[in-house]
């Protein structure tokens, strides 16, 4: 049985970008905003399933993990928070479609 991160990660492949609507290219990528940690990210170890944004790979450069945003707090928090809606948006979608009940 494959796991739930597999799961999404195979449904994302066959969606839009969830931010711009491209079908070229898109991919699940995982939140790597402020509270990655607490979603389970550790040491090789990415964040839960259900923190996976469906991108395309220039949607995926807005949230680069490193972005130049570092060193301001305020331009952090707004990138975390976008990133997170966008997580959200593509579970919504997930269980709009019936890929998770």
């Amino acid at each position: 049985m494959r796991s739930f991160s597999e799961k999404v990660m195979a449904d994302a492949r066959k969606n839009p970008c969830i931010r711009c609507g491209a079908t070229e290219g898109v991919y699940g990528r995982h939140y790597n905003g402020l509270r990655q940690h607490r979603f389970g990210k550790g040491r090789g170890i990415k964040c839960h399933g259900v923190c996976i944004a469906d991108f395309c790979a220039e949607c995926d450069k807005a949230f680069h993990e490193g972005s130049t945003c570092k060193d301001d707090l305020t331009a952090r928090t707004n990138y975390s928070e976008e990133f997170m809606f966008w997580c959200l948006m593509s579970q919504i979608r997930r269980v709009d479609n019936g890929v998770i009940v």
